[in-house]
């Protein structure tokens, strides 16, 4: 089968984690995340849409961005996991405005197969979204992780929980959307509203250890795991952007969502033992 075009229009960050204790510097983002897992799994070439600044130039060797760098700042997460808890810092967050839908990248968009946009802040509101869509073919399969729009950054550089507002605009210009429980109280719930805003939208919610629940018009299906103890875990930073890429491919390859959840389960349990990213 001939390999799809993806683009992945997101914002990129520098992540400074610590891990049990552990601490290192290197790329952040779902986009970037998603992009070294099918190219590591699939040998896919994704093409990223992002802002970023000059501070992130030694990370992007083995990425293709369609637009250069500017200013100095890239957006910065700072990630403290301790047995599996989280807790998450954002800075630099106005470095990261949406890229203007130039030439160029219109001309790769009309070519997209996949096309999966990955916010980690609020900022790609629907005229935005409008606009992207108007060079993305129809038939281009297209993943929205709506992380970003259930964030919001205190005064503190502490990321809290928010409402995604804006899903009643937004969602419609997609065909599936990937969300964590950890991200949104009620997920199950608020996929239920989800549902109606858009006859034929895949929704997955992911559950840890539980799985995930795909909604898929009036069918919703639990498809579990195996889950892993937090003694076994090397790393669980970018685990759920690895889950929505294999989902992706697996949707565009032509599986039902329930076989594409258990296709991505299983990539997401691989990543969580392996650590294969590092």
């Amino acid at each position: 089968m001939e390999k799809p075009i993806v683009t992945i229009i997101g914002h990129t960050c520098i992540d400074h984690n610590t891990i049990n204790g552990t601490s290192y510097e290197k790329w952040g983002s779902s986009a970037m995340y998603i992009a070294k897992y099918l190219s590591k799994e699939f040998n896919i070439t994704s093409r990223i849409v992002s802002s970023y600044g000059h501070d992130f130039v030694k990370y992007r060797d083995d990425f293709i961005f369609l637009e250069p760098p500017s200013g100095y700042t890239t957006l910065l997460y700072k990630n403290v996991v301790t047995n599996g808890n989280r807790i998450q810092f954002c800075h630099h967050s106005n470095s990261s405005p949406p890229i203007r839908i130039s030439r160029h990248v219109a001309e790769i968009l009309r070519k997209t197969d996949i096309l999966v946009v990955a916010p980690m802040l609020t900022n790609y509101d629907e005229k935005y979204i409008k606009q992207v869509m108007q060079y993305t073919p129809e038939q281009t399969f297209k993943v929205l992780l709506p992380q970003g729009y259930m964030r919001h950054i205190n005064d503190k550089n502490e990321i809290e929980k928010r409402e995604f507002s804006e899903a009643k605009y937004v969602l419609p210009y997609f065909d599936a959307v990937i969300a964590s429980d950890e991200d949104c109280d009620n997920a199950l719930l608020v996929a239920k509203k989800w549902a109606d805003y858009k006859k034929g939208l895949h929704i997955v919610i992911t559950q840890a250890e539980k799985g995930a629940t795909v909604f898929d018009d009036s069918t919703v299906v639990q498809v579990p795991t195996t889950p892993i103890p937090f003694s076994e875990i090397k790393n669980p930073v970018g685990s759920g952007d690895m889950f929505s890429a294999q989902f992706a491919i697996s949707m565009y390859n032509g599986l039902r969502p329930s076989e594409a959840v258990d296709q991505a389960n299983k990539a997401t349990a691989k990543a969580l033992l392996s650590d294969p990213l590092l």
